[in-house]
């Protein structure tokens, strides 16, 4: 069995960062960057464009394309990639071993051993159904007329009609915040079909406010993939105009690893974290979106990978001394 000094799980923005620093730092690194299937639902592959974040402009899906660039630089880097490794594979297990642990993938059947581990299995935002399915949403998606983070993407909104998807108090004030800052053109709250969960305070700051509440579940969009979203239609019968849709259904946080060996999660499922982003489990660190209590921004991401590979490179170093 190979050993490592570290094994990143995941590779999005926080795990190549994790992954690019660790070997700047010439420990032996291992990432493994999830199948075709965690990848496909990992968060970065849904950011066509990123506008918050200087450099980033013009750049198509930045996450994925960052990633891609920095695994291929520290390969195509020999002095580097004699401390990096880098395995398209999904992590499906995570051992406590008597001097670090043990990361386990291919139907359990191949494993590494490390003496730390950062986990960066991120979040997957939680899509609206349309008659049962997400696929209506996608092709909206692409052009980005569906936002799903505000403090990304809510200046698309300025000055356009705008509905959002949601029925917690923080769909709520979403709604009223895009109303203030971004001057749309009307803002809307829709629960699609779900009872809303809002409470007095809350229904009181949506009526001081001027947002309709719409109970009714959504039957289709209006619009066309090519030329954009135009409005809702719900199933009683109204039509909402809408050439932005701000979906706040909440994420799903990807945690069954961390959970699966005893790691303590928030009610939200994202892991807590003490100082440098240290799970519960000592040596096992949580990074970017998964970790609770920070920004689910790229470069809040960056700096808990920073801070994560710092501190596992101390630790490496004193025990070397």
């Amino acid at each position: 069995m190979e050993s490592f000094d570290t094994i990143v799980i995941g590779c999005g923005a926080a795990g190549s960062m994790a992954y690019l620093r660790s070997v700047l730092y010439c420990d032996r690194t291992l990432v493994l960057t999830g199948d075709g299937d965690t990848q496909r639902r990992a968060r970065g592959v849904w950011v066509g464009a990123i506008d918050n974040i200087p450099g980033m402009h013009g750049i198509s899906r930045p996450i994925a394309a960052a990633s891609k660039t920095t695994l291929a630089w520290v390969e195509a880097h020999p002095q580097l990639a004699r401390f990096g490794q880098a395995r398209a594979v999904r992590a499906e297990a995570i051992e406590i071993a008597e001097e670090g642990f043990v990361v386990r993938w291919g139907a359990g059947k191949e494993a590494a051993r490390c003496s730390f581990v950062v986990l960066a299995t991120g979040v997957s935002d939680v899509q609206p159904l349309i008659q049962g399915s997400i696929r209506p949403i996608f092709p909206y998606a692409a052009r980005r007329e569906v936002i799903y983070c505000i403090r990304s993407d809510g200046h698309l909104t300025f000055e356009q009609p705008v509905v959002v998807i949601g029925s917690s108090p923080t769909a709520a004030r979403i709604a009223g915040v895009i109303g203030l800052r971004y001057r749309p053109r009307s803002v809307a709250l829709c629960t699609n079909g779900a009872a809303p969960a809002f409470g007095k305070e809350t229904d009181a700051f949506l009526s001081q406010r001027g947002i309709p509440v719409h109970s009714a579940a959504i039957a289709e969009l209006q619009g066309d993939p090519e030329t954009g979203l135009c409005g809702l239609r719900l199933e009683d019968g109204q039509e909402l105009p809408c050439t932005r849709l701000v979906v706040s259904l909440g994420a799903k946080a990807s945690n069954e690893l961390l959970v699966a060996i005893g790691g303590e999660v928030e009610p939200s499922g994202r892991a807590r974290v003490g100082a440098h982003g240290e799970s519960s489990i000592p040596g096992l660190f949580v990074v970017g979106d998964l970790a609770a209590g920070k920004k689910m921004q790229v470069y809040t991401g960056w700096d808990s990978a920073v801070d994560a590979v710092d501190e596992i490179n101390l630790r490496l170093r004193r025990a070397r001394q």
